[in-house]
């Protein structure tokens, strides 16, 4: 509940311009960003999460062509406008939208974004602080020979940039508890994408998804153990998983191709059909655009 306080805290100044001090913006950026990464409850089923989601959503059943072309559009939609309130409008539905068709839990959503949250919070880092030989503002933190400072722009954008970055992926993990893997794959081959990259993509998918839980069973096995006690301890358990999940891998990727010719492998992998319900899906998407527009016009531009 802190962390969150402060999340919210200290991305309400930036968004306003009101933080001055790059060491301050340091002192409050970092911590949030470790406290993300070492937390103690970990929480490692996120493929697991949305692969049950997905294949017992209520959406399901619907045609995947509508919903994947509406996370695009909307996905194509925010990155052309840029609008901060658009952003957060989207943002909010997008939790709506999780809650009434996901997991009823704010938890199981917040786990899903930690990742793309960890990594938006060190773009904007990157974003707010400008490095420069010479100092551009009085409270320009000097370390070495360069200066480091921010300014109200810089930090006006780097909220835009990381709102429009949370709405976009809440809408691509809205398209996957809603869209199982299989659908996707369907949908590409009724558009003609090339047969290689349908097989590609799929192997991807069920390659990581496979590492997933073997990065999930070492991560359990180290932290009975007591290998995430500290951070010191944190770093030294990460690295030797990350080693020996390199190794696995490796012979994983043998095995499975191995697998695959046991099974009469020959180059091209077939996917069964399902038919498919009819829905209102695709005139609530438009009308949803059509809201967001008529806001975009006529309340904020």
């Amino acid at each position: 509940m802190i962390r969150s306080i402060l999340f919210s805290l200290v991305l309400f100044l930036l968004g306003q311009g009101r933080i001055s001090n790059t060491l301050l913006i340091g002192l409050c950026l970092v911590p949030i960003i470790l406290s993300f990464i070492f937390k103690k409850d970990h929480h490692h089923s996120s493929l697991q999460i949305i692969e049950n989601l997905s294949n017992h959503s209520a959406l399901g059943r619907i045609h995947p062509g509508p919903k994947l072309i509406f996370a695009i559009s909307l996905i194509a939609f925010l990155v052309a406008l840029k609008s901060m309130a658009i952003s957060a409008i989207v943002l909010l539905f997008s939790i709506g939208f999780f809650l009434k068709f996901g997991r009823p839990s704010l938890h199981s959503y917040l786990d899903l974004m930690t990742g793309p949250l960890i990594f938006i919070l060190m773009s904007t880092i990157g974003i707010v602080i400008s490095v420069a030989k010479d100092p551009t503002s009085p409270t320009a933190l000097k370390i070495f020979n360069l200066y480091f400072s921010i300014s109200p722009e810089s930090q006006i954008h780097a909220i835009r940039l990381s709102l429009v970055s949370l709405a976009s992926v809440s809408s691509l993990i809205n398209l996957a508890i809603t869209t199982p893997i299989g659908d996707i794959i369907y949908f590409m081959r009724k558009i003609k994408c090339p047969k290689v990259f349908i097989e590609i993509t799929y192997l991807i998918y069920r390659y990581i998804f496979t590492l997933s839980k073997l990065l999930a069973s070492m991560q359990n096995s180290a932290n009975s153990r007591l290998g995430f006690v500290s951070y010191k301890r944190s770093l030294e358990t990460a690295k030797m998983i990350a080693n020996r999940l390199f190794n696995k891998s490796m012979r994983m990727a043998l095995n499975s191709y191995s697998a695959m010719e046991s099974r009469l492998y020959d180059g091209d992998i077939n996917f069964l059909e399902r038919t498919y319900v009819r829905s209102n899906f695709s005139y609530l998407a438009g009308g949803f655009f059509v809201f967001l527009l008529i806001i975009y016009l006529l309340v904020i531009k």
